[in-house]
């Protein structure tokens, strides 16, 4: 799971994981980046979890491919009571 701190100072959480094929996207433990980037098909994710970029995206997916449903998934915040 990724855990990355927004541009807003708000945090966003989303598994660590393409949905196309299960490569990672970040293979660091720790750091800081603009972007994560699957070493193996090159797709880029901005920090927030959004495909950004395709390589061939014009000859290989003719811009046809709908880059806001190949975001990795999303963990949904949860909140801690306590007493």
């Amino acid at each position: 799971m990724l855990v990355v701190r927004q541009k807003d100072g708000s945090v966003a959480s989303f598994l660590n994981q393409m949905p196309h094929r299960g490569m990672r996207i970040c293979r660091a433990d720790c750091g800081n980046t603009k972007a994560f980037m699957c070493s193996y098909h090159g797709w880029t994710y901005d920090i927030g979890g959004n495909l950004v970029s395709v390589p061939h995206e014009d000859d290989g997916y003719h811009h046809e491919i709908d880059k806001s449903q190949w975001g990795p998934t999303r963990v949904p915040a949860s909140k801690t009571i306590m007493d």
